[in-house]
């Protein structure tokens, strides 16, 4: 039988009680690189959506590669500024991008609350 890296990927989800609020609203998670597949997974089916770009920027500062971080956020940043997303999307992902913002250089954000 071939290995199903969707299936692997989808059973270990399956086994964190509350993945995205631990991932999204915590910033605690044992395990970073899970994170970030699952957010690979999710711009791969849905690019247009906040989600998958939002784990893998917070997966990705948290693995120490700032780069693909700040790539992710900036795709976030604009999704959340394009006027697509829904009142729901906006009240979980302002506070987010201002987190992630603040632990940019130096831990301090910005002028305009973006990675510099």
């Amino acid at each position: 039988m071939q290995n199903d890296p969707d299936k692997e990927l989808f059973s270990k989800l399956s086994q964190i009680k509350d993945f995205a609020k631990d991932a999204i609203y915590k910033d605690i998670l044992e395990d970073w690189n899970l994170a970030k597949d699952f957010g690979e997974f999710m711009i791969r089916i849905a690019p247009q959506d906040i989600l998958g770009h939002a784990l893998v920027a917070r997966a990705c500062r948290h693995l120490g590669d700032r780069s693909r971080a700040m790539e992710a956020m900036q795709r976030c940043r604009a999704l959340f500024t394009s006027g697509g997303l829904r009142t729901m999307e906006l009240e979980v992902f302002g506070p987010f991008l201002e987190k992630e913002a603040a632990y940019s250089s130096d831990g301090k954000p910005g002028t305009d609350g973006t990675f510099p």
